[in-house]
């Protein structure tokens, strides 16, 4: 399709993308996701679904193709129906997609927050462990370090 030789045929039952490249070889990041749905923190929420040099699209709905190099981007967008595909604008297949509700970016949100949250907790509770080997009237940087993730975690339960 471009430069980096990526090909995109039919096999009679199914489509293939291959990475091709100029010396026949993988050449930069390449990977083909089948496009499930929008997403709040990405756009769009994608099932990755190829090898190293390949990707087999045996399902109808959109696919996103991507090849980046130290030369340039590909990304291409298709629309897959039964062994016939064509390339589409990304805003196609963003507006095939309901936007996520308000309700669905908060449930991302808190999920994230809560990640977070049980990281710090984790790790606070190894810094205080540190920090207990070490006592003293000194400076205890396990301590410290304690101290700010405890901080931290103060104002992610804030918001």
């Amino acid at each position: 399709m471009a430069c980096w030789n990526t090909e995109i045929r039919t096999n009679g039952t199914s489509i293939v993308v291959e990475s091709g490249t100029r010396s026949g070889k993988y050449f930069g990041k390449f990977w083909v996701a089948k496009i499930t749905g929008r997403d709040p923190k990405f756009g769009l929420k994608r099932e990755f679904i190829n090898s190293k040099e390949d990707a087999v699209l045996n399902s109808d709905g959109f696919y996103q193709i991507h090849r980046s190099t130290p030369y340039g981007t590909e990304e291409y967008f298709l629309q897959v129906t039964g062994t016939s595909s064509k390339v589409v604008e990304k805003e196609v297949v963003v507006s095939s997609y309901e936007a996520p509700t308000e309700e669905e970016k908060q449930q991302s949100i808190n999920a994230e927050e809560t990640a977070e949250i049980a990281k710090l907790d984790a790790e606070i509770e190894k810094l205080e462990d540190k920090a207990a080997k070490f006592p003293g009237t000194g400076y205890n940087p396990w301590a410290a370090l304690a101290q700010k993730a405890r901080e931290k975690k103060a104002q992610l339960l804030k918001t």
